[in-house]
């Protein structure tokens, strides 16, 4: 890209890439111009592609632990329910046998 006449230019605090060169009749560095366009262009959807994938991983994370964390409510709610059933039924037993 350098060479291309591309530079590092910062403003409002952000770094961007600023093209100062101007070749007017200088059919190589509009080669090296198409070049560096189309080497761009495939950073650009190379980036886009990993970013569609590391949202949707963290989206599938996300949702994993939420079907743990419900998996785990239900399997507690059925331990208690089954608790209080065998308790309730004991007790009742229990306590009218020791009196």
């Amino acid at each position: 890209m350098l060479a291309s006449g591309w530079r590092a230019a910062v403003r409002d605090h952000q770094r961007h890439f600023v093209y100062e060169y101007y070749p007017e009749n200088d059919p190589v560095q509009w080669e090296i111009l198409k070049v560096a366009s189309a080497e761009l262009a495939k950073l650009e959807a190379l980036l886009a592609g990993k970013m569609s994938r590391a949202v949707e991983d963290k989206r599938q994370e996300v949702e994993a632990r939420r079907q743990a964390v419900l998996n785990a409510l239900e399997d507690d709610k059925e331990r208690r329910r089954l608790r209080f059933s065998y308790g309730s039924s004991s007790g009742a037993s229990g306590s009218g046998g020791g009196a």
